[in-house]
């Protein structure tokens, strides 16, 4: 029985597959069935045939499902024959095929059930001597009786090492015009998407090989990765990928038989394969020809480490690693091994569906007009007027009210995804600069199947990268001076997500120097960003001085840090996703980076606030408190910037109406509401005349040709259809200290000028 997370994986394969099956039988039977009776061949039809088959035995492979994947190899080979003009389909081979597809689809049921593809193997052998008879018929091979043990493929004749496997270059000379392949924009697509988790998966393998270099499992499933991307890259004619891939893979196949054990160098040389690999398949994604300058390079580099590690012999450098309890094995011993048993469990029924990204998001902006529609009904003006008992509809209201938000619910949890993918590429981070700066760190992970919105996956990834080099090149010394000051020679970086409240909170936490308070100050005062020597300033002012653009205290520049465009590059990414950014940092001991990041940015909780005749809405989590002031904390700067005292501190104040050129209601701060409110470690306070209420509303964004406003953010509809603007607390922020330093009347309003520039 397969543990949890080998069922998943099972049952999103079983899922796909069955679509490729799908896909694959409706070609052949109507368009390649069709070109038959007309006598001209759809090559179209049978290269994406081929490559559907192709995709299902490639994700078998990976799973260890030998038994799909032999069968998928012998319908590949007979697809590939036709493809390539070496013989022309006939009636006969439309029903062996649909055979096949009509066995896989019962295999993969009995893996969905049972999680287990055993007891299929006579079958599978008739299959595959059937597509194999037919492949001999066409080529005059001679047919060799295939038999299947225990899910893998075993020929009758004694098992020896399989060459190399041949690169293939589709539309090449060789081959007719005629059977050259056009490439669609989906091919495109959905080769970059399957490239890049290939590529991904490998390098994870790759980071985990380099400490465990013996474990067969995952050179295995390296192999497999870097085999089907290599596959893909040769349907596709992407020559230079295929050539790097494919000798990247021959490295692989002689760790898998133990001619060579892997060690740093080759790993390093892999991983920077792998970048390279990388860039082709953006350059596909960019539309253009993914040419590898360093193709040739790599590959030299490739073969003469080999080499050195044949010439060598298997023995070195094991004393530092662990020993090989699977040496000696054959490949067929290694994976013919079942999967690690668990607790047995029930069977599930799991079943997902592949939806286009522009359909999800038009589902979702739906979803939100729905939210305020129903809002707009419940609560619409014209029902207060009427005198008739409402009781049924107020009944309707709330179920249609509760559905809604339920709905709404559903659509944003839709759009989560798991930290994962961003947190698992910092490993590959932190080895490289490790490595750049000759120190050790030991990089722990927690809480990585934390969700939030994809679209903030997004902006996080640089901070993330920024403040990891930071730790690693300011934050972390070498060993020798670790050890030095009692600590071990490794440093521990810990990366850690978190929900608190309605946020997810990350971490970034080394057991470095700590921040030096002088330093940073010394270099406050030389930039002129404070006036005094900051004896004043607590260790929180102090520690945000370094979110100033070209901010650094770097005493040597480095190709990893110290040209102060990091951290003003942090805060300003997580302030455009309407988060902030806090450090904790003991001198000597650690630093700790936080990042408070919203779950969504399709709603927020927010306080209705009123200005004279109009209305706005200030996101709850900026609001610290409201109060009413008193005449007595009234004071004004020499420059005529309005001061209020609370608790002994004093905060400058900005009126909403004079920012949006309205008539407030009140015009003396006595009268009105103070509400202070909190940009990262900015507080100030706004002046407003009324608090009308808490709600969650869905944020729109403004239109283009409306342009740029200051200290707006976005808009809401509210229940009675009115457009209502979102405070941008930030720019407030800086119109509040524009206001302290200008030193006249004007200043708020030349302030909202100057930002909707």
């Amino acid at each position: 029985m397969a543990d949890a997370e080998e069922q998943d994986l099972l049952l999103s394969f079983v899922e796909e597959g069955n679509e490729l099956l799908d896909e694959s039988e409706l070609l052949l039977t109507e368009r390649v069935a069709n070109s038959i009776e007309s006598g001209e061949t759809d090559i179209e039809a049978l290269n994406t045939s081929f490559r559907l088959f192709h995709s299902l035995g490639g994700g078998a492979g990976f799973l260890h499902l030998h038994t799909v994947r032999s069968v998928t190899d012998a319908a590949v080979a007979l697809l590939d024959l036709f493809r390539k003009g070496t013989g022309a389909p006939q009636s006969e081979h439309i029903d062996i095929l649909t055979s096949t597809c009509n066995f896989l689809r019962r295999l993969l049921n009995n893996i969905k059930s049972d999680f287990t593809e055993n007891g299929f193997e006579h079958e599978a052998e008739d299959i595959i001597h059937n597509l194999r008879e037919k492949i001999g018929n066409i080529t005059g091979e001679e047919l060799v009786r295939v038999k299947v043990v225990a899910g893998n493929e075993v020929d009758s004749e004694p098992e020896t090492k399989p060459e190399p496997p041949i690169a293939e270059t589709v539309g090449g000379n060789d081959i007719d015009d005629q059977f050259k392949l056009t490439i669609t924009p989906e091919m495109t697509r959905q080769f970059v998407l399957e490239s890049n988790d290939l590529l991904s998966a490998t390098e994870q393998i790759f980071l985990q090989l380099e400490k465990k270099p013996h474990n067969q499992e995952q050179i295995g499933d390296a192999f497999r990765a870097l085999h089907s991307f290599k596959g893909n890259c040769g349907f596709l004619s992407y020559v230079d990928l295929e050539k790097l891939s494919h000798l990247a893979e021959t490295v692989l196949d002689s760790m898998r038989y133990g001619e060579i054990e892997g060690n740093g160098e080759l790993f390093s040389l892999l991983l920077e394969v792998l970048d390279s690999l990388k860039q082709g398949v953006a350059l596909v994604s960019e539309g253009q020809e993914p040419t590898l300058p360093a193709a040739t390079r790599l590959g030299n580099l490739l073969q003469d480490s080999v080499k050195k590690l044949e010439d060598s012999g298997t023995d070195g450098g094991q004393s530092n690693t662990e020993p090989s309890v699977e040496q000696g094995m054959t490949a067929a011993q290694r994976t013919s091994e079942p999967p690690k048993s668990a607790a047995p469990q029930e069977n599930t029924s799991w079943q997902s569906i592949r939806v286009d990204v522009e359909k999800l998001e038009a589902l979702l902006d739906l979803v939100g007009e729905l939210v305020i529609a129903e809002a707009m009904v419940a609560q619409n003006p014209d029902l207060k007027n009427l005198d008739t008992p409402m009781e049924n509809f107020e009944r309707s209201s709330r179920h249609l009210n509760k559905i809604t938000r339920d709905l709404q619910d559903i659509a944003t949890a839709i759009r989560m995804v798991p930290l994962s993918g961003v947190f698992r590429r910092t490993i590959r981070l932190v080895r490289d600069l490790t490595q750049k700066t000759g120190k050790k760190v030991e990089l722990e992970i927690i809480g990585e199947q934390t969700e939030v919105d994809k679209t903030i996956i997004e902006q996080i990834t640089d901070p993330l990268v920024h403040i990891i080099r930071n730790s690693i090149d300011h934050g972390i010394g070498k060993p020798k001076d670790r050890k030095k000051l009692g600590k071990p020679e490794a440093g521990h970086l810990t990366l850690e997500a978190k929900h608190v409240g309605g946020e997810v909170w990350i971490s970034i936490k080394d057991d470095g120097r700590g921040l030096d308070r002088e330093k940073i100050l010394a270099k406050a005062v030389e930039r002129g960003l404070i006036d005094s020597n900051g004896d004043d300033l607590s260790d929180n002012e102090v520690w945000h001085l370094v979110f100033q653009p070209g901010f650094s205290t770097a005493d040597r520049l480095t190709d990893v840090s110290g040209r102060g465009v990091g951290m003003d590059v942090v805060k300003r990414n997580i302030e455009n996703i309407r988060g902030k950014v806090d450090i904790i940092s003991a001198p000597g001991e650690c630093t700790e980076v936080i990042l408070k990041i919203p779950l969504t940015l399709a709603i927020i909780d927010g306080m209705t606030i009123r200005v004279g005749d109009s209305r706005y809405i200030v996101p709850l989590v900026s609001i610290k408190e409201t109060l009413r002031a008193n005449a007595d904390d009234i004071t004004h700067t020499m420059d005529g910037q309005e001061i209020i005292n609370i608790r002994g501190h004093l905060y400058a104040i900005v009126r909403l109406h004079e920012c949006f050129g309205v008539e407030p209601t009140s015009k003396s701060l006595s009268d009105g509401i103070i509400m202070m409110v909190e940009d990262a470690d900015r507080l100030f306070c706004i002046f407003v005349d009324e608090l009308i209420g808490q709600q969650q509303v869905v944020i729109k964004g403004l239109s283009g040709y409306i342009g740029k406003i200051a200290a707006v953010s976005g808009c809401t509809i509210l229940s009675d259809g009115a457009v209502c603007l979102i405070i941008d607390i930030a720019s407030l922020a800086d119109i509040a200290e524009n206001g302290r330093t200008r030193g006249q009347q004007g200043s708020i309003e030349e302030a909202v000028t100057e930002l909707a520039v």
